[in-house]
């Protein structure tokens, strides 16, 4: 991925562009994660000189639903037809908690999405593990490592609670 970003950024002289990409959790922390560089930490620590102009802005569900391929799914867990509504929650012990999401829970009403500014003046999370550390009991999904401690591997987040699915179209 950043081979190709290197390249295209390189190619279309897009020194002087703001860009948006949509990428994935783990493709916008700015700081090492697993001690790998995710996407835009090797952007920022490239020779692009892009280091000051990365806003990276994740996104956590909180007692929601989202869509999922019910062929991706065991058995179990399928609803009938070709996809399947599932249950989605940062603070859910079980698959996926995120330490601090609490905080949020308690900031934010519920059925908003709420954009939180992580790096703020006086911000909790500003240099803290809070919102940058998982846990879970059942290994269904990746952990993340966050190996630098402290740093601001992202500068927002949205927070969505209790959203419905986004039905998918047949």
């Amino acid at each position: 991925m950043f081979d190709n970003f290197y390249r295209l950024y390189k190619q279309y002289q897009l020194e002087n562009s703001k860009i948006y990409g949509f990428f994935g959790l783990y493709h916008i922390f700015q700081y090492r994660v697993d001690g790998e560089d995710p996407l835009a930490s090797k952007i920022r620590i490239s020779d692009l000189g892009l280091a000051n102009n990365i806003l990276s802005i994740n996104i956590f569900l909180n007692d929601s639903y989202m869509v999922m391929s019910s062929n991706q799914l065991p058995t179990f867990m399928r609803d009938e037809g070709k996809y399947t509504k599932m249950p989605v929650s940062a603070d859910n012990m079980l698959f996926m908690y995120v330490y601090g999401v609490k905080d949020l829970k308690r900031m934010t009403p519920e059925y908003h999405k709420s954009l939180i500014k992580m790096n703020a003046t006086e911000s909790p999370y500003a240099n803290s593990n809070r919102m940058n550390t998982t846990f879970q009991l059942l290994p269904v999904t990746d952990l993340f490592e966050m190996n630098d401690k402290g740093k601001p591997y992202v500068q927002y987040t949205i927070f969505i609670r209790n959203s419905d699915w986004a039905a998918p179209i047949e």
